[in-house]
């Protein structure tokens, strides 16, 4: 799974509470929350899911060695 890391494409939304009132800066647009929820989006579904008792997904790791033991 990837980090979310929030900032990541130079926008910040709390910053803006501290801009004057009519400040252009502080107008966040459609496309810059479209960004920020389509990022939180790709790494949730990249999670193992957890029904509680067990992991639901496919588990990559080409340094692992699978010798009979549990993982």
């Amino acid at each position: 799974m990837s980090n979310y890391v929030y900032g990541a494409q130079q926008v910040t939304f709390g910053t803006r509470d501290g801009y004057a009132p009519g400040n252009a800066e502080k107008i966040i647009k459609g496309t810059q929350m479209d960004s920020e929820f389509a990022r939180l989006a790709t790494v949730s579904s990249e999670k193992l899911d957890f029904d509680g008792t067990n992991f639901q997904g496919t588990i990559s790791n080409p340094a692992a060695i699978v010798d009979g033991g549990t993982f």
